[in-house]
């Protein structure tokens, strides 16, 4: 789903402010400056913005249930999935056929963590939130590129 398709489906619900059920457990908040979030029980997985771009976050519960949540409302250029306990993305181009995957590795393994603001059995222990930002490159959104991506400790 792209923002005016998530702008549309939130149009029709009863209750604004309990936010639009979708699917069990999953709703449609509107938040400040005209941003929508899909919310899985009480994380925000799916973020989207008026200029197009879209926030993806696990949470730190990184379930088949909340990438599966995920990939039905992202549009179908987009895929989320999870290898090795890790969340990892795949972007199709409106070219080809060609896919081009993200192996999130590098961010992983990123020294630059909140680990200075959490203690040392947190930051062993602690569930790792993955957000990841993409950007689309044209005016359709059908192609979009990872502008940001982080790993915190939650």
């Amino acid at each position: 789903m792209k923002y005016k398709d998530v702008a549309a489906l939130f149009a029709r619900a009863r209750y604004p402010s309990k936010g639009k059920p979708v699917i069990n457990n999953v709703r449609i908040f509107m938040g400040d400056d005209g941003m929508y979030m899909l919310r899985y029980h009480d994380t925000d997985i799916i973020t989207w913005y008026i200029d197009g771009t879209i926030l993806l976050c696990d949470g730190g519960w990184n379930t088949m249930s909340t990438y599966r949540n995920m990939n039905r409302f992202l549009p179908n250029c987009i895929n989320v999935y999870r290898r090795n306990w890790k969340m990892e993305l795949s972007l199709k181009r409106c070219t080809g056929w060609e896919s081009m995957k993200h192996i999130t590795e590098w961010t992983y393994n990123n020294p630059e963590w909140n680990f200075a603001e959490v203690s040392k059995s947190k930051a062993y222990n602690g569930k790792r939130a993955t957000y990841i930002m993409l950007h689309p490159i044209t005016t359709a959104g059908k192609e979009y590129v990872i502008d940001n991506m982080k790993v915190l400790i939650v």
